[in-house]
């Protein structure tokens, strides 16, 4: 398994014996981008799954990003998914650019740009590695707090209830409106996706 709490899930289904066998990812792959001091003007927040998988939580996310364009920032959004833009996602928030089908490689770029990234998943996610990816490039996080999530520590991410669109904007809000906060996020978050080695 690769998340401790699938033990609870599964052992009354199935007989063990269970081995966890964490996630990794190759932070060498992922790189910051060194001049980026505070959170850009405009400010680039990023969304990434299918619209169309429940456990994603992408509705919660859009919401949280019209509640703050709506508080008056501007806000360039940026969605990568596996799936081709819908209709019924763009009328509920309209993405600045679409990324679809990318492939992981692609998709480093992709995290580069970003100033935020806004991780809405429901108790069925199995590991936050877009997260992890967004954190290897520099890019402060928030997340739900789900079990799956728990191996993130708190001082590196910011932590909302599922579902919870309008935590999710004030969360994200407090990170772009303080550059030392911001600053302080994404140096942490760089050291604990550095932790998620491979050798580890």
């Amino acid at each position: 398994l690769i998340s401790r709490h699938l033990v609870d899930v599964l052992s009354p289904l199935y007989p063990g014996p269970y081995h966890l066998v964490p996630q990794a990812l190759r932070a060498d792959q992922f790189r910051p981008d060194s001049a980026k001091e505070a959170p850009g003007k405009p400010v680039t927040v990023g969304v990434v799954g299918p619209y169309e998988a429940v456990m994603k939580g992408i509705p919660v996310a859009l919401r949280a990003v019209e509640r703050l364009r709506a508080a008056g920032r501007v806000v360039r959004l940026l969605r990568a998914s596996q799936l081709p833009l819908s209709a019924e996602e763009d009328a509920l928030c309209h993405a600045d650019l679409y990324f679809h089908g990318r492939s992981a490689a692609e998709m480093v770029g992709w995290y580069r740009e970003l100033d935020l990234l806004v991780h809405p998943s429901f108790e069925a996610e199995g590991f936050p590695l877009p997260p992890l990816e967004a954190m290897a490039s520099g890019v402060p996080v928030v997340l739900t707090r789900i079990p799956s999530f728990d191996p993130l520590p708190d001082d590196a991410v910011s932590r909302v209830a599922p579902g919870d669109d309008a935590a999710m904007a004030e969360a994200a809000a407090r990170l772009l409106d303080d550059p030392a906060f911001w600053r302080a996020r994404r140096r942490r978050g760089l050291e604990v996706a550095a932790s998620f080695s491979l050798d580890r």
